[in-house]
């Protein structure tokens, strides 16, 4: 990331099948040259819906472990033993930018936005459990689905706390929580906007 200038980032989080990526394509749909869309990387294999350069950088674990070492991740994790993050040189100066992290990429991007200047906005995208299984199980197997809401049990445990803190004590920090179930996307898109103009 620069140092130099203030770098401003719309963070999208929440747990598997909260509608993150739906919300995000949603955004650039309505505003397409205002907004720069961060690609994560990643070494898992693409799903067959998924695109290289579009939905991520798919990447030999080799090349991830190389960028690790040349410190060119802002953050990364590894799952189910793949690894994903997102590289510091992904980030636009010119014009906000949006991207999906998961729990520990918003402490990493927090600490960043404590010691930098540029507004940061943490959007905590959930749904009902029930919701969240009947959405997962379209692309995933049963297996696959209790594994990963285990995780992201475990990956959440304490993240509210950790985000309203933060925004407590950061003034260039806003949080905001939306339920994909009960509000339709263009609210979601439409609340979304209207925070981000607010600060």
């Amino acid at each position: 990331m620069c140092k130099k200038y203030p770098i401003n980032t719309i963070a999208i989080c929440g747990q598997t099948a909260t509608g993150k990526n739906f919300i995000v394509n949603k955004l650039l749909e309505y505003y397409p040259h205002k907004l720069n869309r961060i690609v994560s990387y990643t070494t898992r294999p693409p799903r067959a819906n998924e695109v290289d350069g579009v939905d991520y950088h798919f990447i030999t674990e080799e090349e991830f472990k190389k960028s690790i070492e040349d410190n060119e991740f802002l953050e990364w994790k590894v799952f189910n033993n793949w690894y994903y993050g997102t590289k510091k040189n992904s980030f636009y100066e010119v014009k906000p930018n949006i991207a999906i992290f998961n729990a520990y990429g918003i402490e990493d991007i927090v600490e960043h936005y404590h010691e930098k200047p540029g507004k940061l906005l943490i959007v905590y995208l959930t749904c009902p459990l029930f919701t969240q299984i009947k959405r997962y199980l379209k692309r995933a197997s049963p297996d696959s689905v209790l594994r990963r809401i285990k995780a992201d049990k475990r990956d959440f445990n304490g993240f509210e706390k950790f985000v309203k803190s933060s925004n407590r004590r950061h003034s260039n920090m806003r949080y905001i929580k939306l339920d994909t179930k009960k509000y339709p996307y263009y609210f979601i898109v439409r609340e979304i906007v209207r925070v981000w103009k607010s600060f």
